[in-house]
């Protein structure tokens, strides 16, 4: 268990979340497609990630994102390994929360955030808030039901959905504008929309919360310098994997920093768009 967390308003320096993502092309369970013992240990990082949890999921591509939170810790709620090792969906986050110290436990705060048609689900700390606040108008702000930084993030990329940019542009927009103002921010984020997934990969100057850490005994997988470090891997039947560390990723390939990882989850085609440019990569 955790002890008297610290944050420095200076650099972001905060507790921060696990993610894990995939998309298939047929209903199948995170086992399935990660196997077992990797499930398990996702469900291990839930007794240091223990500030609630949360899941979003699709059924087919063009369905509506489903989505299930809680406040409690997921090794405490029976839902977690039903939905690692039973329930089947085409496309799934899940979201282990470690709370920034100023963020109440609350299921308001627990991501994934679901407005839009789109989910939300992000891995670090935008603090203090204010600046990030002054960024949003009087409307934005009333459409946000909890305290977090990460829904003030959702709330600045679902401004450009409204003005008609596309996911990967609305994401790149907002990004720019909270990297102005919060350069050493983690802003990795997971997105679902009935169409995409989409995985963001931007924390160059993020410090590692070390702090955190200490006391703990014996750390899950990468809680080190790679903590922030996202890698995917695509299986022979198109099946898409994501995930922060604390996994088994020998083998599995590093997502590029300040990119966008985007999955179409009508044929699994991916590419990867530089949130500095208009330029993208095909994924074989």
């Amino acid at each position: 268990m955790r002890h008297g967390r610290a944050v420095d308003a200076q650099t972001g320096v905060d507790p921060m979340c696990r993610l894990l993502a995939y998309a298939a092309p047929r209903p199948t369970s995170a086992a399935q497609v990660l196997g077992a013992r990797q499930c398990e240990l996702f469900e291990l990082m839930s007794q240091l990630h223990d500030d609630g949890w949360g899941t979003m999921w699709l059924q087919g591509p063009g369905a509506q994102v489903q989505r299930y939170r809680a406040s409690h810790a997921g090794h405490a709620d029976r839902a977690l390994p039903a939905v690692l090792h039973d329930t089947r969906a085409t496309s799934r986050v899940v979201h282990l929360r470690l709370a920034t110290r100023s963020m109440s436990i609350d299921v308001r705060n627990s991501h994934p955030f679901l407005a839009d048609e789109v989910g939300f689900a992000h891995n670090g700390a935008i603090v203090p808030t204010d600046v990030l606040r002054d960024m949003l108008g009087e409307n934005e702000l009333a459409s946000v039901a909890g305290s977090t930084d990460s829904e003030l993030y959702f709330a600045l990329i679902r401004r450009g959905l409204r003005w008609g940019l596309s996911p990967v542009e609305a994401i790149r927009s907002a990004v720019h504008r909270i990297r102005g103002s919060y350069p050493f921010a983690s802003l990795n984020a997971m997105l679902l929309t009935p169409r995409e997934l989409l995985v963001v990969h931007a924390n160059a100057d993020a410090p590692v919360p070390y702090h955190d850490f200490a006391g703990v005994g014996e750390l899950p997988l990468g809680h080190d310098e790679d903590y922030y470090r996202l890698a995917y891997q695509r299986s022979s039947d198109g099946t898409v994997l994501v995930t922060s560390t604390g996994l088994i990723t020998s083998g599995w390939t590093a997502l590029p920093q300040n990119t966008v990882l985007a999955v179409d989850l009508e044929d699994l085609a991916v590419r990867i768009e530089e949130l500095s440019s208009q330029r993208f990569t095909m994924v074989a």
